[in-house]
């Protein structure tokens, strides 16, 4: 039985993928090479209507909720038509549909469904840095990236949380967005796998499962003779 038992152990060890801990992605094609199943889950490209070019206190969406912690006159998140030119330079005029605000620019996004990879473009201005913090669904901090004021307003950025975090909120905060828009647009996410055993972690069940079969069968091959 001990035998069976290491061999249980050995063949697991020989099928476990090695866990791949957080890491930061700075551009789309590393992101989607590192995370295949990472797909496009948000490109506000559906609002429209009194939802559109609007300030409004927050903006639920099927990939969420996205609520405004800054701007003017209240805080709020602003979807803005394509054709803006009042976004950091090399944005003008924009060509989709963003998620901004009227003044400064910080939100407060709540996901339907965890994830441990996200990703989002970013639009950025000249006048200071922007953060981006990614948090679990119970608060917790996983990660943040914080961007300075560059030449280059246009930015992709994707985080993928260690084994075990799933990803269930992130902000958004930039610099002076007031004076010179910020905003965010294609958010991306995998699925969460959370409830989806490993393949090796099936393939070690099913060796389980086999061994003690086996344990069993031996038991009841066992003959007890009175004297």
């Amino acid at each position: 039985m001990r035998l069976l038992i290491g061999l249980v152990a050995l063949v697991s060890a020989g099928l476990a993928a090695p866990a791949q801990a957080a890491d930061f992605y700075f551009d789309l094609t590393s992101f989607q090479t590192a995370v295949p199943t990472a797909s496009l889950i948000e490109d506000f490209e559906s609002v429209s209507g009194a939802q559109l070019d609007t300030p409004l206190p927050s903006l639920t969406r099927a990939s969420g909720t996205y609520a405004g912690m800054a701007g003017s006159p209240f805080p709020n998140v602003f979807v803005s038509s394509p054709g803006y030119s009042n976004y950091g330079a090399g944005n003008n005029p924009t060509t989709s549909k963003i998620l901004t605000a009227n003044g400064d620019e910080s939100f407060d996004v709540t996901l339907s469904g965890l994830t441990r990879a996200l990703g989002l473009n970013l639009y950025l201005n000249d006048f200071g840095d922007a953060t981006v913090a990614f948090y679990s669904q119970s608060g917790a901090l996983l990660g943040s990236a914080l961007y300075p004021s560059s030449s280059n307003n246009f930015q992709f950025l994707a985080f993928r949380a260690n084994p075990g975090d799933l990803i269930g909120r992130f902000t958004f905060t930039s610099t002076n967005g007031g004076t010179l828009n910020t905003g965010i647009d294609n958010i991306y996410a995998a699925p969460s796998a959370a409830a989806v055993p490993e393949p090796a972690s099936w393939a070690m069940m099913l060796l389980g499962f086999g061994v003690m079969g086996g344990a069993m069968r031996r038991r009841a091959r066992v003959r007890v003779t009175f004297a």
